[in-house]
């Protein structure tokens, strides 16, 4: 070994020996969210029904998508949650509505059995299991009930891959619609986002 080659392998060891033990600790906090718009400003929110961008077949998609949301929104939210608006002159009143469509298809995908170890060759004679694929498409809108103004609005997308072909549709509803409420609910009142800090050692 040369000389300054044997000179710099004692500091390079004391230097990864230092970034090791580095004086700091890391740690993971929760960051506050804050929501686009003030929902606790509100006295009262309606669902109403969600049009729907494509007929399921013995489906009310749009009704059940409001009933839904209605149920959970009535867990988070401390004021009445309907699904009718208020007679006389709406006031301190949010309108939640959009459309909303479920899409399905089928998809072939070779079995795990039978994949070949050298490559994707030679699979004319391979199985194919058949799978079935549902999106779930909203789009929402929460109005001012007083002026009719759009406060906040957005679209949400969910998917979810079945091995049986012949999975129905409420199935699919049932795994879909939390996984929208997942994201529309932090959308209208904000939450804690995960985050993580660093603490310095002394």
């Amino acid at each position: 070994m040369r000389p300054l080659q044997a000179g710099l392998a004692p500091a390079l060891t004391v230097i990864l020996a230092a970034c090791a033990s580095a004086p700091y600790r890391q740690v993971a906090i929760e960051i506050p969210a804050v929501p686009p718009v003030a929902v606790e400003r509100y006295h009262e929110i309606v669902v109403e029904d969600f049009q729907e961008t494509g007929a399921v077949a013995d489906v009310s998609l749009g009704r059940r998508m409001a009933e839904y949301l209605e149920a959970e929104l009535r867990r988070e939210f401390k004021g009445p949650v309907s699904r009718r608006r208020p007679s006389g002159k709406p006031a301190e009143c949010l309108v939640l509505s959009g459309t909303v469509g479920l899409s399905q298809w089928a998809q072939k995908a070779l079995l795990e059995a039978e994949i070949p170890a050298d490559g994707p060759f030679g699979l004319e004679n391979r199985g194919l299991a058949e799978r079935k694929r549902f999106a779930l498409t909203l789009e929402y809108r929460l109005s001012d009930a007083a002026t009719g103004e759009v406060v906040l609005a957005g679209a949400l997308k969910e998917s979810r891959t079945y091995g049986d072909a012949q999975q129905s549709v409420e199935f699919a509803l049932f795994d879909l619609l939390p996984l929208v409420k997942s994201k529309l609910f932090p959308a209208l009142f904000g939450r804690a986002a995960a985050g993580e800090r660093y603490l310095l050692l002394r």
